[in-house]
């Protein structure tokens, strides 16, 4: 069987330590493409990297092993740091943010999920940090999801199947107490508006990534807000289905053309 030798992982370096075992990957032809830029690696700068050149109308492609982007920051990190100058180590100094553009976006995005406690300034240990921006990792992976595939790169990470999930606020829970205080600050789809959104998004998408879920489903008793009533997710499956009949478009439809 042709295929190539990747050595398994062994902590062990000692001289006397056995020599590493190997294991045997079968070989895959991929398709031959072109594209003005390449970024290697789904971490917060790749990222953002790939979202910049998106932008610019480069066609772009994002390269990472895993199933999600994030990198360090949603594998143990769960914070991000330096969006502002280090201020409070040095009294009289000016705070001044000196991160901006598509990362603040990125945190402005999570802050109206409930993704982030945004800009915290530091009490102690200041010396390193002058604030923390703590995040939800999976919230994150959402937005940089979702911020990918507007830039037209989702369909270029390497994904067999998504699922689709809308926003619930559950009782008893910290995004209950924001949203009490600040409604405005959510953004709540309608059934109407999500139908459209998932339509949109669904032309854009691969046709050969598979859809497991178009919504997400929590018993009413759990919820602390319930726009769409008691409609149940396979409901809302089939009437998305049925909009795709009346629209006439289908998963995929424009994938090539946000390709090009």
């Amino acid at each position: 069987m042709a295929g190539i030798a990747i050595p398994s992982l062994n902590l062990k370096t000692s001289p006397d330590s056995p020599q590493p075992e190997f294991q045997n990957y079968e070989r895959k032809n991929l398709p031959e493409r072109e594209f003005d830029v390449v970024v290697a690696g789904a971490g917060t700068a790749g990222v953002v990297a790939a979202i910049a050149a998106a932008r610019q109308g480069a066609k772009t492609a994002l390269i990472e092993l895993k199933g999600y982007p994030g990198g360090t920051v949603v594998e143990g990190g769960t914070a991000l740091h330096s969006f502002f100058n280090l201020w409070k180590a040095f009294p009289g100094v000016e705070k001044r943010q000196v991160v901006v553009g598509i990362p603040q976006e990125i945190i402005d995005r999570l802050l109206l999920i409930g993704g982030t406690s945004g800009h915290n300034e530091m009490t102690t240990n200041y010396d390193y940090d002058s604030v923390c921006t703590s995040i939800d990792t999976e919230l994150y992976k959402l937005t940089a999801f979702e911020m990918l595939a507007e830039a037209g790169i989702l369909s270029e990470i390497p994904l067999t199947t998504v699922k689709f999930h809308q926003l619930q606020i559950m009782k008893d829970t910290v995004m209950e107490s924001e949203f009490i205080e600040n409604p405005d600050d959510f953004i709540l789809f309608s059934l109407k508006d999500y139908i459209s959104f998932i339509i949109e998004f669904l032309e854009l998408l691969n046709p050969k990534i598979v859809v497991e879920r178009f919504t997400g489903e929590a018993p009413p008793r759990f919820l602390a807000h319930i726009p769409w009533g008691k409609i149940r997710a396979e409901q809302v499956g089939i009437m998305i289905e049925k909009r795709l009949e009346e629209l006439d478009t289908w998963q995929g439809r424009l994938y090539q053309q946000a390709m090009n």
